[in-house]
């Protein structure tokens, strides 16, 4: 039965070629029908697609609240500075005050000799940001394996980083003269560099601290007399 059917097979006509419809494109391939899918067939789940849907909506909603809460912070942001400009344009065309302000301090020299010094001063403004200050000390320092006495004048002017007290706290720094007595009774005068801050105000007087260089090294701690306005 294999000989007649294979005979059959061979001898049979050559099946007619694929036409393709009338305005289909060219070149489809010869009996398979155009616009069949090749290949099996993928279907795309359900899950799938709520899941890209959800992760539009959450990305398009972010977008939308950082737009809008930059579009109403935009507007904040400048009238925030210019109210801050405004308050310090008022405090500078504001008459100063040229009340003295009277200082106590205490000095713990650090270097070449170690000791204590007590002092007094008067403080006065030269304008919102400067202050010109005096102050008289005595006390002893450690020299030579003994105590010898020391008495010192200085004249300071410090620059003030918030002159209207405006935080609690403010930088502060400045140079000026001293003049001191050495423990060989001779008067020597010096350089002074002064970096210090200034606190919050406690009751009538305001806390500082200050580092003064100058042919050694002071640290100091001082109260201040509170003033009217500003620091």
């Amino acid at each position: 039965m294999r000989i007649p059917t294979l005979r059959a097979r061979l001898l049979a006509p050559p099946p007619a070629p694929y036409a393709a419809p009338h305005g289909a494109p060219q070149g489809a391939p010869q009996g398979t029908p155009l616009g069949a899918p090749q290949g099996p067939v993928r279907t795309v789940r359900p899950e799938a697609v709520s899941l890209v849907r959800s992760l539009v909506r959450s990305l398009v909603r972010s977008r939308l609240r950082k737009g809008i809460r930059s579009a109403l912070l935009a507007p904040a942001l400048p009238a925030a500075v210019l109210a801050v400009l405004d308050a310090s344009a008022t405090h500078a065309q504001a008459p100063v005050s040229r009340l003295p302000q009277w200082e106590l301090r205490a000095d713990a020299p650090l270097s070449p000799a170690t000791g204590a010094l007590l002092g007094a001063g008067l403080n006065v403004r030269a304008g919102w940001y400067a202050r010109v200050g005096l102050l008289a000390s005595a006390g002893a320092v450690r020299a030579r394996d003994t105590w010898q006495p020391e008495q010192r004048v200085d004249a300071v002017v410090r620059f003030q980083f918030d002159p209207f007290a405006q935080r609690r706290r403010a930088l502060y720094g400045g140079a000026g003269v001293g003049v001191r007595r050495d423990v060989d009774g001779d008067v020597v005068g010096t350089l002074l560099l002064v970096v210090g801050v200034e606190g919050a105000v406690r009751g009538r007087v305001v806390p500082a601290a200050e580092l003064t260089l100058g042919r050694g090294l002071r640290l100091g701690v001082a109260l201040r007399g509170r003033r009217a306005e500003g620091r």
